[in-house]
């Protein structure tokens, strides 16, 4: 994995997320090969962290990524974002974590 951008949605004034998502630049350079995704947490989970893997080919790159999230009213209650997260779908495969 060479090159990403974010997905982002508006948090709207009653609490919910904003349908309308736009993206971020792209971060990174592309060496070839194709766009993958794109992968959204469901409901009205934000991002909170991730984890990523290094590539075992290139130090330069990540094989795989998998973001967490959190339900906005969890967030807005101000819990901490370390207990329990909802899992994303991994991006790319696994290789050394990082």
């Amino acid at each position: 994995m060479d090159q990403f951008q974010l997905a982002c949605r508006k948090v709207k004034g009653n609490g919910t997320l904003d349908s309308t998502v736009v993206y971020t630049a792209s971060l990174g350079t592309s060496n070839g090969g194709s766009a993958v995704g794109p992968f959204l947490l469901s409901g009205n989970n934000i991002l909170v962290g991730g984890k990523g893997w290094a590539s075992n080919s290139s130090s330069s790159s990540l094989s795989s990524f998998r973001g967490y999230g959190q339900n906005i009213d969890y967030i807005l209650s101000q819990q901490s974002n370390a207990n329990n997260p909802n899992s994303g779908a991994l991006m790319g495969i696994n290789a050394i974590m990082i």
